[in-house]
């Protein structure tokens, strides 16, 4: 097996890893925010490993103390991050496993846009995909048509639009805060700090926060840390600066196809044809509007430099 060939199997391996997630939530049987903040807690010891050895690589630049901004951004970032988890989990359990995860996705879409309050007109493709992506969407809420999977497809359709604008958000709050020269496994581990302690936070004043660690609830939680937030982001930070953008459009559709898939399987869900049909359109937009140019060939010598670009499949 060539170079190449290892890291197209390394990535999909990744992307198969996230696209576990939405199911290890349900299976977990926990409320939402609950969710959102033990996957964060319980990532922690793996990250915070990784974050140490990097620490310890750097030179003194990347050493130094960070400032009150840093702190300040990686602190919006993990806000964000827990809002985005917390109202995917609610998706989740309304809409199902596969379909909530294929609307997270939509977050390219949204990034796009945001481009164009910072400067950044969107491509021509991304204004394009508007109306499509549109219709896809009322194709995958069930209100076209009965027999649509889901105790509330419609509402769980709106959460998981506002979980992917919250993404969104959350990728762009990453990318200025990994613009410093300290390694990215450092902001990482500290984002992911924050949002575990953001998503507490929402459980709380909520009044849904589990803090009990009731058996098996917990058990999924701990393979859905390890799995979606160490394993998988590790798989696709490794391999997607060293694949090229088109082969990279293709592997991370692993991510929301094996998410219906596991779904099926595993759940016993069932989308209607409207809503599967939807899906798929939703990920075809969603790919040819991100095709905007090619990657480089060279990876930093960081595999975790551009935790931003990783973790856009990360949900």
């Amino acid at each position: 097996m060539g170079s190449s060939s290892r890291w197209v199997l390394a990535a999909a391996l990744g992307a198969a890893l996230n696209g576990l997630s939405a199911t290890l939530v349900r299976l977990s049987h926990a409320t939402p925010s609950t969710a959102a903040a033990f996957r964060c807690l319980y990532a922690l010891p793996f990250l915070g490993v990784l974050a140490y050895v990097y620490h310890r690589a750097a030179g003194p630049t990347q050493r130094a103390a960070p400032r009150f901004r840093e702190w300040t951004l990686w602190l919006l970032v993990g806000f964000f991050f827990a809002l985005d988890l917390v109202l995917w989990n609610v998706s989740v359990g309304m809409v199902g496993a596969g379909i909530a995860t294929v609307l997270v996705n939509a977050q390219a879409i949204f990034v796009g846009l945001a481009g164009w309050l910072l400067g950044e007109p969107p491509q021509r493709r991304v204004l394009a995909a508007l109306p499509i992506l549109f219709g896809a969407l009322v194709m995958v809420s069930g209100v076209l048509g009965g027999g649509s999977y889901g105790h509330d497809p419609v509402a769980g359709t709106a959460f998981g639009l506002a979980a992917a604008l919250a993404y969104a958000v959350y990728l762009i709050t990453l990318r200025r805060a990994t613009r410093s020269p300290r390694p990215a496994t450092v902001a990482l581990f500290t984002t992911t700090t924050a949002a575990g302690l953001w998503g507490t936070g929402f459980g709380l004043a909520l009044g849904d926060f589990q803090l009990t660690p009731l058996w098996p609830m917990h058990g999924w939680l701990l393979l859905l840390a390890f799995s979606g937030q160490v394993a998988g982001w590790i798989l696709v930070t490794l391999a997607l600066p060293r694949l090229p953008i088109a082969v990279t459009s293709m592997v991370l559709l692993v991510q929301p196809a094996t998410a219906l898939v596991y779904g099926a399987v595993i759940l016993g869900e069932r989308p209607s044809p409207l809503q599967c049909a939807g899906a798929v359109l939703i990920l075809v937009v969603v790919v040819w509007a991100g095709r905007t140019g090619p990657r480089p060939a060279s990876a930093d010598t960081d595999p975790t430099r551009s935790p931003d670009r990783a973790l856009s499949t990360s949900d």
